[in-house]
């Protein structure tokens, strides 16, 4: 039988643990009241002061518990996976089994013992800290505008809560536009920026290939590159979301399947962005993954890979280089914050050409979309020795001869845009197209586009706000909102109530 004031622990890490699960008995639970903190100011001649500000401090949780085993030696052990238990370096969710869809954050502070009852069952008393003194709810959903179905969208949400609460606009794209705003009748959030009637708009940066790489015969082994090193050997798989590999084929060097793919027209200025994922069991294996560029007249325009080549020790390596292998400048390689940083995560690679200059980026994606632990080159082709079109991408994923294959190589994704090579006189960029879609992260200030926090020009995703508005809060009680332009884009809100 569980205690009616059971609850369960969340950690920061994900993981969980039950009281009850643990054979913990909660007596008795109590949340004290919040901490009201009142600055005041007295002003001579007048009675009483003015209040100059309130805010809420810390909280107090007072839990008992009790605890049985069946030996001296089992409540030893208890004792000690009870400190454990409680004791964090970070905040920690308690979730009680009476309000299931609320909870609390907390931290434990000063000492505590347990009191034997006898030498096998004890009870003790907690006193828990809450640094942050609100109670949080579920998490809600709202559509505040949809264009094709108006009658499933309310712009008025009524906050039930005790605090303001900073939400996450979710915004997907009906139609190219060159700003968008989110506005109450006393806050104002936009994008970009609107067009005069004097003014035109153009897209700068058009998609001319996305591939989710759910389709091999969309690609080719027929005008394939040379590969570093090695050969193309065997094909690739599809998953429908993901090329994988079965089998490496046979050959000296590196080998392993290549396939590439046409764009739709050669491009003087343009975008590549592919994601990958090398994934390795054991030190012993070795692999890479690789996108190729190619030009116009067949050579390597460059080259995006991510690799292990160490024996006896992972260490995987980013890499992008301009050129082919010959001639070739790296213009960045690393392995992150340090050796291994990148090992087994998804790899997220960016190059881009706007005239003569060159820009490359790697770095991890996150399970939040964020990408993280990046490295950054550059180059000037003053030159013009790389001054040539782009025309087709080649992937590749490759063993080494003589050593263990990797236990899986995978592309997820891959996108290539059009760069307009300076802005147009008397024309307005759009900030996004049908189809684009963009979260608005009011608690944390950012903005991700199309789940990445990097536009496909290279700029910051951030760099869409427009510098005279700011991310707002939702304040307790009625917030009617509004939305520009109206035909534009579905915007869904997600906010968490806090209450006392």
């Amino acid at each position: 039988m569980k205690s009616e004031l059971n609850f369960k622990i969340e950690y920061a890490d994900g993981s969980s643990l039950d009281m009850h699960d643990i054979g913990l008995w909660v007596e008795s639970f109590h949340m004290y009241s919040p901490n009201a903190i009142r600055e005041k100011e007295e002003v001579p001649g007048m009675s009483g002061a003015h209040l100059t500000s309130t805010r809420i401090g810390e909280r107090k949780v007072h839990i008992a518990f009790q605890v049985e085993t069946n030996s001296i030696k089992d409540m030893d052990a208890k004792r000690h996976e009870i400190y454990r238990t409680f004791f964090t370096k970070k905040e920690f969710k308690i979730i009680r089994d009476l309000t299931p869809d609320k909870y609390i954050k907390i931290l434990q502070e000063g000492e505590y013992d347990i009191d034997y009852i006898t030498c096998e069952d004890g009870e003790f008393e907690l006193d828990l800290i809450m640094v942050d003194p609100f109670i949080y709810g579920e998490e809600q959903r709202q559509v505040i505008h949809d264009p094709d179905h108006p009658e499933d969208a309310d712009s008025i949400i009524h906050l039930d809560s005790d605090e303001e609460v900073e939400p996450v606009y979710r915004v997907t794209f009906k139609e190219p536009t060159t700003f968008f705003s989110i506005a109450t009748p006393k806050d104002l959030f936009m994008l970009g920026a609107p067009y005069s009637i004097d003014e035109s708009q153009y897209d700068p940066s058009p998609l001319v290939l996305y591939d989710n790489m759910g389709d091999v015969t969309e690609w080719t082994e027929n005008g394939l590159v040379p590969v570093d090193g090695g050969n193309a050997s065997n094909y690739f798989k599809t998953d429908g979301s993901l090329f994988f590999v079965t089998s490496y084929g046979s050959g000296d060097g590196w080998h392993g399947p290549a396939a590439r793919r046409d764009l739709p027209r050669a491009l003087d200025n343009w975008v590549v962005d592919v994601s990958f994922k090398l994934f390795l069991e054991s030190e012993e294996e070795i692999g890479r993954v690789e996108l190729y560029l190619i030009a116009e007249d067949g050579s390597t325009l460059g080259k995006m890979a991510i690799k292990d080549v160490f024996a006896n020790s992972n260490n995987a390596i980013g890499e992008i280089r301009l050129g082919g292998l010959e001639n070739g400048i790296m213009l960045v390689k690393g392995n992150g914050y340090r050796p291994g940083s990148y090992n087994n995560n998804i790899m997220r690679f960016w190059m881009r050409k706007l005239g003569t200059q060159y820009k490359a980026q790697f770095g991890e994606i996150t399970d939040r979309d964020e990408h993280v632990n990046r490295m950054n080159g550059k180059h000037e082709d003053n030159d013009k020795i790389f001054d040539k079109r782009l025309a087709a991408v080649q992937v590749h994923a490759a063993k080494a001869s003589g050593h263990k294959f990797p236990a899986q190589t995978f592309i997820l994704d891959l996108y290539v845009d059009e760069l307009a090579v300076e802005e147009q006189e008397n024309n307005i960029p759009y900030i996004a197209n049908a189809g684009d879609e963009l979260l608005i992260d009011c608690r944390n200030h950012s903005i991700l586009f199309n789940g990445r926090d990097i536009l496909p020009n290279g700029e910051e995703a951030i760099s869409l706000r427009n510098m005279y508005t700011d991310f707002f809060s939702l304040h307790p009680g009625i917030n009617s909102l509004g939305v520009l332009p109206k035909s534009a884009a579905k915007v869904e809100t997600f906010y968490q109530p806090k209450t006392l």
